[in-house]
């Protein structure tokens, strides 16, 4: 990955980044994803659609979103984030009326409004006296995609009745769970019980919202922080193997490289491995 600007303590931030694999994630903010170069599948809340270039992908931060590329090689986004409390009266209210999440597939002049935005945005991330001009570009960003959903270039993936919001929270609460325990031998089992669900019901569940399995996750989250471990500390990969909850080294090699494309020892000495 590679990041021009990231500070989450403003109001609106924002990233150009490289990606090999997304884990199921979700943030405190809306999350607007300009796709430039490749294609993935993404999915949103359980539901799964092919992303190309010029593809826009809006979240609120109430969803669920995973990315995977189509090919080994890493594809290119441009990301702007707002926190709720930056939105405007008018922004706010275009949002109640078309809630997100959707993806949007703009065309011709409204292709063009929406890659200016963005180039204007990602151009100020990095200049020291561009906070408010940030800010600014990121709400407009934010209010063209509205208006472009309600002009009917969009695809509302999910609702959000009472039901559907009950199963995102359910799922949050489950993800919560496995990011406190994932250094643990966790099962099935124990997460349905901590979380009062059946077995059998919290992997429907999850596999329905998360669009992987219950296991895919947890291996997705204990290689993220390998990777971390690798690039930000000095530990042993021993030591590292043991902390993120694996006793075979043999699998957490085949696990790391299937996510990374490269080795443990190759991404601590620098080469590069694409991932959010």
């Amino acid at each position: 990955m590679y990041v021009k600007f990231k500070n989450e303590n403003y109001g609106c931030w924002g990233s150009k980044r490289l990606v090999r694999r997304c884990p199921t994630h979700w943030h405190e903010f809306y999350e607007i994803s300009f796709l430039l170069n490749g294609s993935a599948y993404e999915t949103v809340n359980g539901i799964k659609r092919l992303a190309s270039p010029g593809s826009v992908t809006l979240l609120s931060p109430d969803d669920f979103h995973l990315i995977e590329p189509l090919s080994d090689a890493p594809i290119e986004y441009e990301v702007c984030c707002i926190r709720a409390e930056e939105l405007t009266g008018e922004t706010a209210a275009l949002l109640k009326k078309y809630p997100p999440p959707y993806y949007l597939e703009p065309k011709g002049q409204n292709l063009e409004t929406l890659r200016a935005a963005f180039d204007l945005f990602i151009g100020e991330l990095g200049n020291s006296g561009g906070r408010y001009t940030v800010k600014y570009t990121a709400l407009a960003i934010l209010s063209i995609c509205v208006n472009i959903a309600a002009g009917g270039e969009n695809l509302i993936v999910t609702d959000k009745s009472g039901e559907a919001c009950g199963r995102l929270k359910s799922i949050r609460q489950v993800m919560q769970y496995i990011s406190e325990h994932y250094p643990e031998k966790i099962t099935r089992d124990e997460i349905a019980e901590s979380c009062g669900f059946s077995p059998n019901y919290l992997s429907r569940l999850f596999k329905s919202v998360a669009g992987v399995s219950l296991s895919e996750h947890i291996t997705d989250i204990r290689m993220q922080q390998a990777m971390s471990l690798f690039k930000n500390t000095d530990k042993c990969i021993g030591d590292i193997i043991e902390s993120v909850g694996y006793r075979s080294p043999s699998l957490f090699y085949r696990h790391f490289y299937s996510r990374f494309g490269t080795k443990p020892s190759e991404a601590r000495n620098g080469k590069p491995s694409h991932t959010l």
